[in-house]
């Protein structure tokens, strides 16, 4: 995330059309990846965490609760990578304004998290997995935020419709 904050900060500098390109390609091909290495997680991570558990750090801890809760954080890997992917970006061509907004949207977002966490924990008593869950929200609220204001960039660069969404929707 730090790698591609920099390089897209002193990329985007200068906001030449082939500069442009290249940081659209760049965020296209590194959500792709994420995208995909994912969802080999998400597949594969469930069902032999407890191998991957029991080789790493032993039987002693490779307790169900462990194993449950590795499970569950299989599905979080996902949005955290997008997330950090999106803030990135956003945090890279953001104006003080814009960074302002965000943070009033980041704190609407904690309490919103809050309010989850306290749900899933307290009341449906899913202990550490709900405050996953609440995390894998709070992730989705980030990344609708920062991937309406990259396509929000992209429109206004381009002027019509073949921005990011267009190439974005071609993640084949």
């Amino acid at each position: 995330e730090e790698s591609l904050r920099l390089f897209l900060a002193r990329l985007l500098t200068n906001q030449r059309s082939k500069n442009l390109k290249l940081s659209m390609d760049v965020l296209i091909n590194l959500t792709r990846f994420y995208l995909y290495l994912s969802l080999m997680i998400m597949v594969f991570g469930p069902t032999n965490s407890s191998f991957l558990l029991q080789f790493l750090i032993g039987s002693k801890w490779s307790t169900t609760s462990v194993l449950d809760t590795i499970r569950v954080y299989c599905f979080y890997l996902p949005f955290l990578s997008l997330n950090g992917i999106f803030e990135a970006f956003f945090q890279s061509v953001a104006t003080g304004d814009q960074i302002l907004k965000h943070s009033y949207f980041m704190m609407i977002f904690s309490g919103i998290f809050l309010l989850t966490s306290w749900i899933l924990i307290d009341f449906l008593k899913l202990s550490i997995n709900g405050l996953i869950i609440s995390n894998i929200f709070n992730m989705t609220l980030r990344i609708i935020y920062c991937g309406t204001f990259i396509i929000q960039f992209y429109r206004k660069i381009h002027n019509n419709q073949s921005s990011f969404l267009f190439n974005f929707q071609n993640l084949q």
